[in-house]
């Protein structure tokens, strides 16, 4: 028992955010992963991931989401100033608290009115009938700033998905084919082609000229076309 509490602080303090951290990025790669597939018209009763993968699309979504907010303050300068405004504001208000004090001055001065006679008599009734007309609106603000963090994974999949659909090359199967597109073969000959979007072991998705098309597994060949490492206008 003595070895437990001799422990480091920062130990368990890491083990709980560590351990509320794994449900929170679940959440945000499931909303990613439906918010990219509702784009493409596919739903994740074909294409259910597993845990570990909802993990891994929740740190894609999270380099997404800094991509965007970096190319955001890159190309609004302006956004960028008011966001480090706010930032410098509240560290200089943080810094100013601390110097003069300022959260001793406040305990000293509620201690003061706590000690008052008439504290009791009007502070609670005053305090409870507050709550009562607050709790409400408090109730709704929580449950919206819960639901605002998987919805915007959910809109940062939903964005990288109409990107991809605006970029789509159309796939035709050739002695050139098309290049970042997938192609089924069977028996040596094309069956399908297209985009992938998603793939179960038992469904693949592709999308080409302007439709997602799904196609049951079987014993297919996939040929994976990559882009071409030429630079832009050089002749192949």
């Amino acid at each position: 028992m003595s070895e437990v509490n001799n422990l480091p602080k920062w130990i368990p303090v890491t083990a709980a955010v560590t351990t509320l951290s794994v449900p929170f990025l679940y959440i945000f790669g499931y909303a990613f992963d439906q918010g990219y597939l509702h784009v493409y018209g596919l739903s994740n009763e074909f294409f259910a991931r597993s845990h570990q993968e909802y993990l891994a699309f929740s740190f894609f979504a999270c380099v997404f989401l800094a991509t965007t907010t970096l190319e955001l303050f890159t190309n609004n300068p302006l956004s960028l100033i008011i966001f480090a405004i706010i930032i410098g504001g509240i560290v200089l208000a943080a810094v100013i608290t601390y110097k003069h004090c300022i959260d001793e001055r406040l305990l000293n001065k509620s201690i003061f009115i706590k000690e008052h006679r008439w504290f009791d008599y009007i502070f609670f009734p005053f305090i409870l009938s507050s709550f009562s007309i607050v709790a409400p609106f408090m109730l709704i603000a929580a449950i919206s700033a819960i639901l605002c963090i998987p919805a915007i994974a959910y809109f940062e999949g939903k964005n990288i998905a109409e990107k991809e659909i605006i970029n789509a090359k159309i796939c035709i199967y050739s002695n050139a084919p098309t290049e970042e597109c997938i192609f089924l073969l069977e028996d040596g000959k094309p069956i399908a082609s297209g985009k992938l979007v998603a793939r179960s072991p038992s469904h693949i998705a592709l999308f080409n000229q302007g439709k997602t098309t799904i196609y049951p597994v079987k014993e297919q060949l996939v040929e994976v076309v990559p882009p071409s490492t030429k630079p832009k206008g050089e002749a192949p």
